[in-house]
This record gives structure tokens, C-alpha cells and sequence, in this order.
């Protein structure tokens, strides 16, 4: 069996009951004979402690199967760089593909996302003045922000 956590923001918040669950849920799998997969898209929260020991990323998916442990593998991702491909671990030494930007990008098809984000508005959390500039730039190819008044 594969347990996949999406993090929702109540799990990356600082003493809260949503952070001590979904580590308590964590440790609990990482214990047993199941696959562990975490996909971490938020940007924001308590930084867990896999987080410090990677490269600079904005986003990761974790996947530690039962034959790795207590290793496990880490796709560190760049706010700029398109989600990755990752492989779920399934039985002994089978995986299965999943395509998180495909995912995100159906998801966000069949959402009532449109209405709900405004690109001419800062994100939250706000992003850094580097990549800001790259959101900027990006939603103005896009034709999702008006560009600059020259």
C-alpha cells in the first residue's frame, strides 16, 4: 500500500493540531510496511526538517519506499521549473508514473480557479523580489497582467 500526503496549509502550521497529526500519520507510516509519498506545493509553514537538508526549492515531493528506507528520494522543484514526473511505488518493484503538473493543470481545469485568482494581486505568501520579477514577466507573456507603463 502507498499512503500520498498532499500538504494542506493546516499541516505547516506552527503547534497547530494539523501539524502534530499529519507528523504523527508520517511517523506512523514510516514505521509500517507502507510507501510513503509527500507533495509539498505551499510554499509557506513550518519548515519540516527535510526541507533544510535539500537545495533551494519552493516545492518537493518525497517519496520513501519501504525498501529505502530510512532513506528515501527527494525531487526538490524551482517556483520556475515545471512539476515533475514521479514514480509511486506500488508493490515490491513496481511503480507507476504520476505527472504532478498534469495533475495540478486538471485540477485546475475543472476548478473555479479562475474566479478565485487574481494574477494582477501579490500571491501569498508574497514571493521574493526575484521571483516576483519572473511572475511578473511570466503573467505578462501570459497577457494576465497588463504590461509595464512605459
Amino acid at each position: 500500500m502507498t499512503v500520498i500526503e498532499v500538504l494542506s496549509p493546516a499541516e505547516t502550521v506552527s503547534r497547530s493540531q494539523g501539524l502534530k497529526r499529519f507528523r504523527r500519520k508520517r511517523d506512523t507510516i514510516m514505521r509500517s510496511s507502507s510507501h510513503w509519498v509527500e507533495i509539498d506545493l505551499l510554499r509557506r509553514g513550518v519548515s519540516l526538517a527535510l526541507r533544510k537538508c535539500i537545495r533551494p526549492h519552493e516545492y518537493f515531493a518525497h517519496i520513501s519506499p519501504v525498501r529505502l528506507r530510512p532513506e528515501g528520494l527527494v525531487w526538490p522543484i524551482r517556483l520556475s521549473q515545471r512539476l515533475p514526473v514521479i514514480q509511486i511505488p506500488l508493490r515490491a518493484a513496481e511503480n507507476t508514473p504520476l505527472d504532478l503538473q498534469a495533475v495540478l493543470e486538471t485540477a485546475s481545469d475543472r476548478g473555479d480557479n479562475e474566479t478565485e485568482i487574481d494574477s494582477t494581486k501579490e500571491p501569498e505568501p508574497p514571493l521574493s523580489k526575484e521571483w516576483r520579477q519572473w511572475a511578473d514577466c511570466l503573467l505578462r507573456e501570459q497577457a494576465q497582467r497588463r504590461p509595464a507603463a512605459t
